[in-house]
């Protein structure tokens, strides 16, 4: 599945990467998820310059739905289809 989000996201004009910039620090949510269910858990960042009109840090920005929506489709489709084979 893996192989199928960096495909899907690059195919869309994204740079995408795996376990690329930083790792999940044993304190957090993420990584009680990803330890406690192995092979089950996405961890996805985007960076929010993709999804603003312009980045201006340490203000607030009002991202645009319209990226949002791409990524969301983007992730749901790779979802949608991996789900797919599991019940048949």
């Amino acid at each position: 599945m893996e192989a199928r989000l960096l495909a899907s996201f690059a195919a869309a004009g994204f740079e995408a990467k795996a376990n690329e910039t930083y790792f999940v620090h044993p304190s957090t949510m993420a990584h009680a998820w990803a330890s406690a269910h192995p092979g089950r858990v996405i961890g996805l960042e985007v960076r929010r310059d993709l999804l603003v009109d312009a980045w201006t840090p340490f203000e607030p920005m009002r991202v645009r739905d319209d990226r949002c929506a791409q990524v969301g489709e983007l992730l749901a489709g790779v979802l949608d289809e991996r789900l797919a084979t599991q019940k048949s």
